[in-house]
């Protein structure tokens, strides 16, 4: 049985590989996304932070006593013009192959509702790349409707 539960320190070892994972997998679907030089050697920083941080819930899946999952929830400021004043925001999220399709993605989601709730927030965003269709589907899935698009021009 998967449990998913709050990280904690002893996890970031952990949850790392799951960012590479996905990480790589984001790659693969989307040769746009490439790693900035130094990138790897900063998340450890990041994650544990993360994992610190007050205004952030960093989940995780775990099938006897390994990391098969992560996602990642963070407080944050609404629109100034429209909308609650602090929003969820999920992301990151990452379910390693041999566990997709078995609902987890669902349950990050409730138990990220269930501590905005207790933090007095009622609104979650989420983003997801157009060429993920895995992401697009799960997305959907779940009851997310596309808000906004952003785009990205080089130059």
């Amino acid at each position: 049985m998967i449990k998913i539960r709050k990280a904690n320190i002893s996890d970031v070892e952990s949850l790392f590989r799951c960012h590479d994972y996905f990480m790589e997998h984001h790659i693969k679907r989307d040769k746009r996304f490439t790693l900035k030089t130094g990138a790897k050697e900063k998340w450890i920083d990041q994650i544990t932070e993360s994992v610190k941080d007050p205004c952030t819930l960093v989940l995780a899946a775990e099938n006897q006593s390994v990391i098969v999952g992560c996602a990642y929830v963070i407080i944050r400021k609404g629109a100034i013009d429209f909308g609650p004043e602090k929003i969820g925001y999920l992301c990151d999220v990452y379910v390693g192959p041999d566990f997709r399709r078995q609902g987890i993605a669902r349950r990050f989601l409730l138990f990220a509702q269930e501590w905005l709730r207790e933090n007095g927030i009622n609104t979650i965003e989420a983003s997801w790349s157009p060429n993920s269709t895995e992401a697009a589907h799960t997305w959907s899935a779940l009851g997310f409707i596309p808000l906004s698009v952003s785009g990205q021009l080089k130059f």
